[in-house]
Protein backbone atom coordinates (compact mmCIF):
# COMPACT_ATOMS: atom_id res chain seq x y z
CA UNK A 1 0.00 0.00 0.00
CA UNK A 2 2.56 1.91 1.01
CA UNK A 3 4.38 2.09 -2.40
CA UNK A 4 0.99 2.63 -4.45
CA UNK A 5 0.76 5.62 -2.57
CA UNK A 6 4.17 6.65 -3.78
CA UNK A 7 3.21 6.10 -6.78
CA UNK A 8 -0.28 7.74 -6.50
CA UNK A 9 1.74 11.10 -5.01
CA UNK A 10 3.79 11.32 -8.34
CA UNK A 11 1.33 10.98 -10.29
CA UNK A 12 -1.26 13.63 -9.05
CA UNK A 13 2.14 15.91 -9.09
CA UNK A 14 3.42 15.53 -12.50
CA UNK A 15 -0.46 15.78 -13.58
CA UNK A 16 -1.18 18.66 -11.14
CA UNK A 17 1.90 20.52 -12.82
CA UNK A 18 0.85 19.27 -16.34
CA UNK A 19 -2.99 20.82 -15.62
CA UNK A 20 -1.94 24.19 -14.14
CA UNK A 21 1.23 24.60 -16.72
CA UNK A 22 0.19 23.41 -20.50
CA UNK A 23 -4.02 22.38 -20.14
CA UNK A 24 -3.51 21.99 -24.12
CA UNK A 25 -2.28 18.71 -23.57
CA UNK A 26 -5.15 17.15 -21.70
CA UNK A 27 -8.15 19.61 -22.75
CA UNK A 28 -9.26 18.74 -26.84
CA UNK A 29 -11.21 21.93 -27.55
CA UNK A 30 -10.98 25.45 -27.39
CA UNK A 31 -10.55 26.65 -23.93
CA UNK A 32 -12.52 29.52 -22.70
CA UNK A 33 -11.46 31.41 -19.86
CA UNK A 34 -14.23 29.50 -17.26
CA UNK A 35 -12.47 26.08 -18.48
CA UNK A 36 -9.09 27.54 -18.22
CA UNK A 37 -10.18 28.64 -14.88
CA UNK A 38 -11.45 25.27 -13.40
CA UNK A 39 -8.28 23.33 -15.17
CA UNK A 40 -5.84 25.72 -13.23
CA UNK A 41 -7.90 24.95 -9.63
CA UNK A 42 -7.85 21.20 -10.22
CA UNK A 43 -3.74 21.58 -10.73
CA UNK A 44 -3.78 22.95 -7.71
CA UNK A 45 -5.50 20.33 -5.95
CA UNK A 46 -3.97 17.66 -7.62
CA UNK A 47 -0.51 19.02 -6.52
CA UNK A 48 -1.84 19.71 -3.14
CA UNK A 49 -3.39 16.07 -3.05
CA UNK A 50 0.08 14.70 -4.18
CA UNK A 51 1.74 16.18 -1.19
CA UNK A 52 -0.79 15.47 1.13
CA UNK A 53 -0.78 11.70 -0.45
CA UNK A 54 3.52 11.68 -0.04
CA UNK A 55 3.32 12.53 3.59
CA UNK A 56 0.66 9.99 4.65
CA UNK A 57 2.96 7.43 2.47
CA UNK A 58 6.01 8.46 4.71
CA UNK A 59 4.46 8.02 8.12
CA UNK A 60 2.36 5.04 6.91
CA UNK A 61 1.77 2.12 9.03
CA UNK A 62 -1.49 -0.33 8.91
CA UNK A 63 -4.17 1.03 11.10
CA UNK A 64 -7.75 1.92 10.67
CA UNK A 65 -6.95 5.49 10.26
CA UNK A 66 -4.91 5.03 7.28
CA UNK A 67 -6.85 2.24 5.77
CA UNK A 68 -10.01 4.58 5.59
CA UNK A 69 -7.34 7.46 4.25
CA UNK A 70 -6.27 5.10 1.61
CA UNK A 71 -10.19 3.77 0.65
CA UNK A 72 -11.11 7.57 0.03
CA UNK A 73 -8.26 8.01 -2.51
CA UNK A 74 -8.99 4.77 -3.90
CA UNK A 75 -12.90 6.13 -4.02
CA UNK A 76 -11.40 9.69 -5.40
CA UNK A 77 -9.33 7.79 -8.47
CA UNK A 78 -12.35 5.73 -8.97
CA UNK A 79 -15.05 8.85 -9.64
CA UNK A 80 -12.56 10.88 -11.41
CA UNK A 81 -12.43 8.23 -13.83
CA UNK A 82 -15.62 7.56 -14.57
CA UNK A 83 -16.20 11.50 -14.92
CA UNK A 84 -12.71 11.40 -17.15
CA UNK A 85 -14.62 8.70 -19.20
CA UNK A 86 -17.68 11.16 -19.44
CA UNK A 87 -15.57 13.62 -20.68
CA UNK A 88 -14.13 11.36 -22.69
CA UNK A 89 -16.95 10.37 -24.55
CA UNK A 90 -18.14 14.30 -24.96
CA UNK A 91 -14.96 14.51 -27.00
CA UNK A 92 -13.75 17.42 -24.58
CA UNK A 93 -10.48 15.59 -22.98
CA UNK A 94 -8.43 12.24 -24.11
CA UNK A 95 -9.01 9.02 -22.73
CA UNK A 96 -5.43 9.11 -20.84
CA UNK A 97 -7.17 10.59 -17.60
CA UNK A 98 -9.40 7.52 -17.74
CA UNK A 99 -6.69 5.03 -18.05
CA UNK A 100 -4.53 6.36 -15.48
CA UNK A 101 -7.50 7.17 -12.51
CA UNK A 102 -8.79 3.79 -13.44
CA UNK A 103 -5.69 2.08 -13.48
CA UNK A 104 -4.52 3.85 -10.07
CA UNK A 105 -7.82 2.45 -8.85
CA UNK A 106 -7.57 -1.34 -9.88
CA UNK A 107 -3.67 -0.72 -8.58
CA UNK A 108 -5.11 0.17 -5.19
CA UNK A 109 -8.06 -2.45 -5.07
CA UNK A 110 -5.34 -5.09 -5.65
CA UNK A 111 -2.86 -3.67 -2.94
CA UNK A 112 -5.85 -3.18 -0.47
CA UNK A 113 -6.57 -7.02 -0.72
CA UNK A 114 -2.97 -8.13 -0.24
CA UNK A 115 -2.53 -5.75 2.60
CA UNK A 116 -5.64 -6.97 4.36
CA UNK A 117 -4.46 -9.21 6.53
CA UNK A 118 -1.53 -6.66 8.08
CA UNK A 119 -4.21 -4.16 9.22
CA UNK A 120 -5.52 -4.87 12.92
CA UNK A 121 -8.83 -5.60 14.02
CA UNK A 122 -8.17 -3.61 17.46
CA UNK A 123 -8.28 -0.13 15.86
CA UNK A 124 -11.69 -0.44 14.43
CA UNK A 125 -14.32 -0.94 17.47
Amino acid sequence: MKTILYIHALLEVIGGIVFYIAPQYILLSDIDQSALFMTKIYGIMAVIFGLVSLEIARSWEHNGFNKRIFLIIMGFHLLIGFCCYGFYKADAISIGGTVTHIGICLAMVTMYFVDLPKFDEVDFE
